[in-house]
């Protein structure tokens, strides 16, 4: 069975299947706006592996540009002067977060919105 795609469709093969009646398997929201939640065990097979499809498998552990600090200097200092202007005011940033983080102690996110707001960023 092919899942459908609107809740229209939804509807219809949870009223079909009885899913509402399925003791453990479903139960009544709580809260604000109610509806149902469903195990995952109701789903067809087909389903379980769409859904398990749709994940997306965890990114590959990023690579290191360059093998050593000598040689990411070497390319930096080959850069145009306003590339490197423009890296080292983000620098200052970067340093004016960590700065605030542990004295304030700030969220990162906090001590970000606060440092791009004095610096009108």
């Amino acid at each position: 069975m092919v899942m459908p795609s609107t809740r229209q469709g939804v509807e219809a093969v949870i009223d079909r299947l009885g899913w509402r009646g399925q003791g453990a398997q479903a139960r009544r929201c709580a809260g604000r706006g109610g509806g149902w939640e469903y195990s995952w065990a109701l789903f067809s097979d087909r389903a379980k592996q769409r859904l398990l499809g749709a994940v997306a498998p965890a990114p590959e552990p990023a690579k290191p540009a360059f093998a050593d600090r000598t040689e990411a200097w070497s390319w930096f200092e080959k850069l145009r002067d306003a590339v490197k202007d423009k890296a080292r005011s983000r620098l200052v940033l970067l340093q004016q977060v960590e700065a605030l983080e542990p004295v304030q102690a700030m969220w990162r996110h906090v001590a970000v919105q606060a440092v791009a707001r004095a610096n009108g960023v």
